[in-house]
C-alpha cells in the first residue's frame, strides 16, 4: 500500500531501492517495454518493466490483480506525480478475475459486490469522504471539550416509539435495537459529564425505500448542559459541520474536484427562520408540518440566494416529542430546531425539558405512560441541569455534500427492508 505521502518521500530520496504493493490499474505495452500502473486507494503510480522475464508476466497480467514490485525509483517529469519505478522484480500476489461490475453499473448491483464496487474511484471516494468528515466532526468536538461516550445498542424498552424498532430475544426476555442514544446521552449530562457526544450505529425498522433512509446508519449525537436557545444549538452545529467540511477539503480536495466538482461550492451563511416564517414563505398555514417536498422548495429558494444551511426554529409543540422544552411565553412552540442542508433535513435538535414535574406532565399530555423509560425519568429527580442537543446522520451529510443521488452511495453496505446481504 502507498499514498501521496509515500510518493512525496520517494521523490525526495530518488533514486533509491523501493518495494511497493498495489492493485493493477492498467497495463500498457509499448514494444519491448511495459508500463504497469499501480493503484492504492485513489493514488496511482507508474512502474516501468524492461526485463524479458517480467514482460512475460505482464503479458498475462489482469487488471485488479494485486502485485508486489521491487525496483528503483527515478524522477520522471512525464510520469504521474513526476516519479516512476523501474521494476527489478514483479510478483503477482493474487490474480484477479474480471470484475462483476463496472463504473457504470447499477448501484443496487454494485451493492451486492462491495469489494468490486470499491475498485472505482467514484465509489470509493464517498467512503473516504465519510471517514474524513467523521474525523473532522470528532476533532472539532474534542477542541470544544466534548467527551466521547458509547451507549448500549441493546435496550430493554424502545428508545422512542414502539412502532419502528427491531425486537430480538435476550435470554428469555425481549430486547430492542436502539433507535437513538437520546435518553442515554441526557442521563450522562444529568450525571454531570457536561458535554458529550457519540458517533455510532442506530437502527430504525422503518419500511422506507427513500433515498435518505436506511434501517441501520451512523448517527452523530451531541448533548451539552447550559441554558441556550435552539438558534444557539443550530449555530454550534453549523460551526462543527463547517470545520469538518474544511477537513474534508484538506484531505481529499483534489479528488473531490475531479469527481464531484459541481457540489463543492461555499455553503454560505446559516439562515435561521422560524417555523411560521417558513410556512408564510411557502404560503402554508403557520402550523403546517413540513414535508420533504416543502423542505426541497425552501432549499431551492435559499440556494438561489447562495445559502445551503437553514435552521428552522420555534417548531410547534404538536410536532415534537414529550421531552422537548416548550417556550415559557408561548407554550404552543418549542425551543427546538430542524437543520436543513440543500433542501433536506439532516438534524432535529432541541433544548430538553429538565424539570421533572413538567416533563412528566408533558409525557401525559402526549398520551404516553413512560413504560420502559423509568430509569431515564428517575434521573431527573436528582437535579437535572438545563441541557440540549441534536443528532446528525453521517451518510446523509456526505451524500448531500457530494451531490450523490442517495445515501446508498455514501454507505459501505446499505441496509434497507429488503437488503440484508452481504
Amino acid at each position: 500500500m502507498f499514498s501521496l505521502s509515500t510518493i512525496s518521500d520517494l521523490k525526495q530520496h530518488a533514486p533509491a531501492p523501493v518495494t511497493l504493493e498495489g492493485f493493477v490499474d492498467a497495463v500498457r505495452h509499448q514494444g519491448k517495454i511495459a508500463f504497469v500502473q499501480l493503484r492504492s486507494r485513489l493514488t496511482l503510480l507508474q512502474c516501468v518493466v524492461l526485463q524479458a522475464d517480467l514482460l512475460d508476466i505482464c503479458a498475462s497480467l489482469s487488471s485488479e490483480s494485486y502485485v508486489r514490485v521491487h525496483g528503483r525509483s527515478q524522477l520522471m517529469p512525464q510520469a504521474i506525480h513526476g516519479i516512476e519505478i523501474v521494476a527489478d522484480q514483479l510478483e503477482v500476489l493474487a490474480a484477479a478475475a474480471p470484475l462483476p461490475v463496472d463504473a457504470q453499473s447499477d448501484v443496487h448491483l454494485k451493492g451486492q459486490h462491495p469489494s468490486a464496487r470499491l475498485r472505482f474511484a467514484a465509489d470509493l471516494l464517498p467512503l473516504l469522504a465519510s471517514a474524513a468528515l467523521e474525523h473532522g466532526l470528532r476533532d472539532w468536538l474534542a477542541t470544544q471539550d466534548f467527551v466521547e461516550i458509547h451507549t448500549p445498542k441493546l435496550m430493554g424498552a424502545p428508545s422512542e416509539s414502539g412502532s419502528e424498532v427491531f425486537k430480538l430475544g435476550y435470554f428469555g426476555q425481549t430486547a430492542y435495537l436502539a433507535q437513538s442514544p437520546q435518553f442515554y446521552k441526557q442521563m450522562a449530562i444529568i450525571g454531570g459529564m457536561g458535554r458529550v457526544f457519540e458517533i455510532g450505529p442506530v437502527f430504525r425498522a422503518e419500511p422506507s425505500f427513500s433515498v435518505r433512509h436506511a434501517t441501520e446508519f451512523i448517527s452523530v449525537d451531541i448533548e451539552l448542559e447550559g441554558e441556550r436557545s435552539a438558534a444557539d444549538l443550530a449555530t454550534l452545529e453549523y460551526a462543527m459541520i463547517s470545520y469538518a467540511f474544511a477537513e474534508l477539503e484538506a484531505a481529499h480536495g483534489s479528488h473531490l474536484q475531479q469527481h464531484f466538482p459541481q457540489t463543492l461550492a461555499d455553503s454560505g451563511p446559516l439562515e435561521i427562520l422560524t417555523h411560521a416564517q417558513v410556512c408564510r414563505r411557502l404560503q402554508l398555514a403557520t402550523d403546517t408540518a413540513l414535508t420533504g417536498a416543502h423542505e426541497r422548495e425552501l432549499g431551492q429558494q435559499l440556494q438561489a440566494q447562495g445559502v445551503d444551511f437553514c435552521a428552522i426554529v420555534e417548531v410547534p409543540w404538536s410536532q415534537r416529542p414529550f421531552y422537548h422544552r416548550r417556550q415559557s411565553s408561548r407554550p404552543g412552540l418549542t425551543e427546538s430546531f430542524e437543520l436543513l442542508y440543500r433542501g433536506m433535513e439532516i438534524t432535529t435538535g432541541a433544548m430538553r425539558e429538565h424539570r421533572r414535574d413538567v416533563l412528566l406532565a408533558q409525557l401525559a399530555e402526549k398520551g404516553l405512560s413512560g413504560a420502559g423509560a423509568q430509569g431515564y425519568l428517575d434521573s431527573f429527580q436528582w437535579g437535572a441541569p438545563p441541557h440540549g442537543g441534536f443528532g446528525l446522520g453521517l451518510a446523509r451529510l456526505v451524500a448531500l455534500r457530494l451531490g450523490l443521488p442517495s445515501i446508498r452511495e455514501a454507505t459501505f453496505l446499505h441496509r434497507t427492508p429488503k437488503s440484508i446481504l452481504p
